[in-house]
């Protein structure tokens, strides 16, 4: 008789993870911060340059008023008073007076023009600093 005839083998096989560290998922959620952290940096490098331009805006418009307020709306309001003076004095012409009213309202309308620039400016660097409207 053979001794291997009269054996039957049965087994039951059980999978230990002792080696698997989920090492796949692991390297899968690895990923995933990485994407993450560099779409963080793309946003923030935008951002900045975002900010950058908006600053710069603001800076142009700051200055632009300033020369319009300080410097050219008193001078076309002085030839404006002076061209009144002269033609209640009747050394100019109505028509010479409606031109210097004229200029004055246009220095003026630039002004406010440059007014709003700068307070749009203004809202869109708040906005993007991420403040609020009346913040400065």
């Amino acid at each position: 008789m053979d001794l291997d005839q009269d054996f039957f083998e049965a087994g039951i096989g059980v999978r230990l993870p002792l080696f698997n560290r989920n090492q796949g998922e692991v390297q899968e959620a690895l990923a995933g911060v990485h994407q993450a952290e560099q779409r963080a940096r793309t946003v923030r490098s935008d951002l900045v340059a975002q900010l950058t331009i908006a600053n710069r805006d603001r800076s142009l418009a700051a200055s632009q008023l300033a020369t319009h307020r300080d410097v050219l709306e008193p001078a076309a309001e002085r030839g404006l008073q002076q061209a009144r003076a002269a033609y209640q004095a009747g050394t100019l012409s109505f028509l010479e007076l409606l031109d210097a009213q004229q200029a004055y309202a246009r220095v003026r309308i630039r002004t406010l023009e440059l007014e709003r620039d700068f307070r749009l400016a203004t809202a869109e660097l708040s906005g993007l600093a991420g403040l609020g409207p009346y913040q400065d």
